[in-house]
């Protein structure tokens, strides 16, 4: 038989589906873990920048995302219950990642930080020249 959506869905576990653009950021911040089986989304981004501890493919983007331990990376999709069980027996674990995912979100991800590197870069580049 093949698992449905609502196989899924409990009283702590609800798969969304498609979420609209205004919705997500609040349904993110509710949550404490961002699951996502594809390949890439920027929504992987986005879940960091909320706190989240992350669920991700092994990817060498996914690889650089959860760099500092932020998340859990997964081989295959039949591995992420296997994750999910990791976080739920272990809390402290869980919050540690949430606090990760912050502080890689305020070195790699704030727009801010990146132009300060860019302008420190053509600042320098212009001084040498």
């Amino acid at each position: 038989d093949d698992l449905k959506i609502s196989d899924y869905n409990s009283e702590n576990i609800v798969n969304m589906g498609w979420v609209d653009p205004q919705n997500l950021r609040r349904l993110m911040c509710a949550c404490d873990v961002f699951i996502q089986p594809g390949l890439h989304s920027v929504l992987f981004e986005q879940g960091i920048l909320a706190g989240l501890a992350e669920i991700l493919l092994d990817t060498e983007h996914n690889r650089f995302l959860m760099k500092n331990g932020n998340g859990i990376l997964v081989s295959r999709n039949d591995e992420i219950g296997g994750a999910m069980q990791e976080l739920i027996d272990n809390p402290e674990k869980l919050k540690e990642m949430k606090e990760k995912a912050l502080e890689f979100a305020k070195g790699n991800l704030l727009y801010s930080e990146t132009l300060k590197n860019i302008f420190t870069v053509v600042k320098t580049d212009k001084q040498q020249s």
